[in-house]
């Protein structure tokens, strides 16, 4: 399909786009989905079984559900899913509308992220220029899934993305810049190029803002000591995660909780 001649017109949503922080308790499994449905990790880990199929999930993990389709999907307990999801239809598209890979890694996260926000803020609004913008953003979003499923990671970079997710899923493990290194069979200099041409940050940096982000999400949701926290999120001690906390967020950890 020419995807540039989709139009925000053309787009049905059967429900307003949302962003889902899953409960403890969460698990998901529907009837045949009946229409198309954006599914996208921000946050988490888990798991979806999908066609004799055991697929993770973790950040970045994408599926456009198609008529039909039949996931169970659970998620990790100590690393609960946020998930972006929307129902849509297209009056008259068959099921094959969309040859995408199931799961698709996206990796041009920030502007997936800053788009589904946007698209969820406008159809709120609840007025038919606002919400006409917000089809308009999601037939954006359905773009650049489509491009990146035609435009697959370079071989070279599947090293990495392995090493980002389990950076993401394995956060609270001692890593070290030459474990990772050996993990994607390159030197300490060209991980550390290579990862943040594709990822924005070194690994170590972005392994400490995943332990910070994991962090907060406790602080805020949980009921732990700040030592149990900072033991699970792979901090030294109490005081390690309460100096790197301030100093990124600009407040104590105590004070945040406060807040809640």
């Amino acid at each position: 399909m020419n995807f540039s001649s989709l139009r925000a017109e053309d787009l049905r949503l059967n429900c307003a786009p949302t962003w889902h922080d899953c409960a403890p308790d969460w698990s998901w499994r529907p009837r045949p989905i009946p229409d198309f449905d954006f599914w996208f990790v921000a946050r988490g880990n888990g798991t979806v079984e999908l066609e004799n199929a055991q697929i993770s999930l973790c950040r970045g993990t994408f599926f456009l559900w198609q008529r039909g389709d039949s996931p169970v999907a659970s998620q990790n307990l100590a690393a609960p899913l946020r998930v972006f999801f929307c129902h849509f239809e297209l009056p008259g598209a068959p099921r094959e509308l969309f040859e995408i890979p199931r799961p698709l890694q996206l990796r041009d996260l920030g502007f997936f992220e800053n788009v589904a926000h946007r698209a969820q803020t406008l159809w709120n609004r609840s007025d038919a220029s606002n919400q006409l913008e917000a089809r308009r953003l999601l037939v954006s979003l359905l773009h650049l899934v489509c491009d990146e499923a035609q435009s697959p990671s370079s071989p070279h970079d599947l090293p990495l993305e392995k090493l980002r997710a389990r950076l993401e899923s394995e956060f609270s493990r001692p890593w070290n810049l030459d474990e990772m290194a050996r993990e994607t069979h390159l030197s300490r200099s060209q991980l550390a190029r290579r990862f943040r041409a594709n990822f924005g940050a070194s690994p170590l940096e972005f392994l400490g803002k995943t332990r910070l982000e994991n962090a907060r999400r406790l602080l805020l949701e949980a009921d732990w000591p700040l030592e149990k926290i900072a033991r699970f999120c792979g901090f030294c001690d109490g005081a390690h995660l309460s100096n790197a906390f301030k100093k990124s967020a600009k407040i104590a950890p105590a004070s945040l909780r406060k807040r809640r």
